[in-house]
């Protein structure tokens, strides 16, 4: 019985002992985090959005000569677009369209993007100017677009895109007067 006690004694001292060397997780994150961590943080966000933007520069250059084997390259295996009438198409109904000649596109620009990174997916939006047919119709024009990226092991590739339909101006108007003329409709004259 003795021995037991002192047998237990000592694990309880030795216990306490380890306990009291050992410091808490947070802690060790802490001093083994080093003094430069938010600089190098803010480089690497630096740098992945510099990358980003080439790669937009890329797809750019590849949308607007209808150049199907840079696109596949810039694109995802499972690529998908919205386009800005809600038709949802695949990386190869993309493809297609333009290698028939469905779609021809001439031009396209993304001006003044906006890139926020977040780990290995990146989020564009854009100012978007292009000048294109699809089916024989022009459907040139300006929108707002959306273009989401991740990062691989070949570097940052588009998973998603997806431009607006700009409102016209006019149907805007329209659209700001009959809310107005609704609410003083509404509106119990005051006398």
């Amino acid at each position: 019985m003795r021995k037991m006690f002192l047998l237990l004694s000592m694990l309880i001292a030795a216990s306490f002992f380890v306990t009291s060397c050992e410091q808490p997780a947070a802690n060790n994150a802490a001093a083994n985090k080093p003094a430069n961590a938010n600089t190098n943080t803010a480089a690497s966000t630096a740098s992945s959005e510099a990358d980003v933007k080439k790669v937009l520069t890329d797809l750019q250059t590849a949308l607007g000569k209808n150049d199907t084997a840079a696109l596949d390259k810039i694109y995802v295996d499972d690529y998908t677009f919205v386009s800005p009438e809600g038709e949802i198409q695949t990386k190869a109904q993309r493809m297609e369209s333009m290698k028939s000649g469905e779609l021809k596109m001439e031009s396209i620009t993304f001006a003044d993007p906006k890139v926020r990174v977040y780990g290995d997916t990146a989020v564009v939006t854009a100012k978007t100017t292009v000048k294109s047919t699809l089916k024989g119709k022009d459907t040139s024009g300006t929108s707002t677009a959306t273009i989401v990226l991740t990062k691989t092991k070949d570097g940052w590739r588009v998973v998603h895109g997806h431009p607006s339909v700009a409102m016209p101006a006019a149907k805007t108007a329209d659209t700001n007067t009959a809310g107005a003329n609704a609410n003083k409709a509404a509106a119990p004259a005051n006398k």
